[in-house]
Formats: C-alpha cells, sequence, structure tokens
C-alpha cells in the first residue's frame, strides 16, 4: 500500500488549493473549499517483488459561486491527472444555494518490495 496523501496536498498547495480532511470539516469551516477523504488503498496483486494497490480519493468542492466551482474542478481534474488518477463517479448537489461537487478518482499504483 502506497500513501500519496502528502504528495497531493503539496501538489494542491502549489496550486492555490488547500485540501481539508473530511473528517476535519465542521461548521466553521470556510467556504469555499475543497475536502477530501480515502476511500480506498489496498493490494490487489502481490508478488515477490513487485505489487499493485488500488487507490481511490473522494474530493468534494464546496462552495456559493458556480463559476468558480466550475474553474475550481477544472483545476482538480487537471491535478489529479497529472499524477495518474482516473475520474471514476461524478455528482452535484445544491441545499439552499449552497453547491457541492462530489468527485472520485481511482489509480493503481505499482510498488516495488
Amino acid at each position: 500500500m502506497m500513501d500519496v496523501t502528502p504528495e497531493l496536498i503539496r501538489i494542491f498547495r502549489e496550486n492555490g488549493i488547500e485540501l481539508i480532511p473530511e473528517d476535519a470539516t465542521d461548521s466553521k469551516t470556510p467556504i469555499p473549499c475543497v475536502t477530501y477523504y480515502e476511500q480506498n488503498n489496498a493490494d490487489n496483486v502481490v508478488g515477490d517483488t513487485l505489487g499493485y494497490s488500488d487507490i481511490s480519493y473522494m474530493l468534494q468542492l464546496w462552495g456559493y459561486d458556480m463559476d468558480g466551482l466550475m474553474k475550481t474542478r477544472g483545476i482538480v481534474d487537471s491535478i489529479m491527472k497529472s499524477v495518474g488518477f482516473r475520474r471514476s463517479t461524478f455528482n452535484h448537489q445544491t441545499i439552499d444555494g449552497l453547491h457541492r461537487y462530489i468527485l472520485g478518482y481511482e489509480r493503481l499504483i505499482r510498488e516495488i518490495f
């Protein structure tokens, strides 16, 4: 299993986006924001000298300004694709004017033992 979260946090920060762990949010979390949680990090195939792990993240974009969220969504997609993830799910919800884009990403990572 590989821990790519520190790399993602660094790359997002370099692009002006602060990733907030989903379990660290509360009613005082500033909006707009991008939250994340790691959904899966499991060995897929394991051999004597190498293996593969399935890694997936759920990123949620929160905001009241649809244009700003669309721009952020494009940046998020570009960053995740640049580090080998593909978008696997998408959903959009709006409650009382607060928009939430729910973006799922997954990647198969090769590990050398």
